[in-house]
C-alpha cells in the first residue's frame, strides 16, 4: 500500500483544521466572566435613572461652582 505525499497532507490539513476548529468552539473562562460582568454593567446603567447617576459622581475636574454665573458672563 503507497501512501502518497500528496495524501498525507492532505490528511494532516483536515486534522489540523478540525482540531482548531474544537479549540474555536471550546468557551474560555475568562473571556465568559468578563462578557458577564460588561453586560451587567451595561444593563446597570440602562436601568438607572439620571438622578440616581448624578448622585454616584463626583464632582468633575474641570466644573465650575456656579454654572449660572458663567452662563451669563457668556451671553454678554
Amino acid at each position: 500500500m503507497a501512501v502518497t505525499q500528496r495524501g498525507v497532507c492532505l490528511c494532516l490539513a483536515v486534522v489540523l483544521m478540525f482540531f482548531v476548529g474544537v479549540l474555536a468552539t471550546v468557551p474560555n473562562d475568562d473571556l465568559s466572566v468578563s462578557r458577564k460582568v460588561k453586560t451587567e454593567q451595561l444593563q446597570s446603567l440602562t436601568n438607572s435613572t439620571m438622578a440616581a447617576r448624578s448622585e454616584d459622581d463626583d464632582v468633575h475636574e474641570h466644573a465650575v461652582d456656579n454654572p449660572e454665573e458663567i452662563a451669563a458672563e457668556v451671553e454678554m
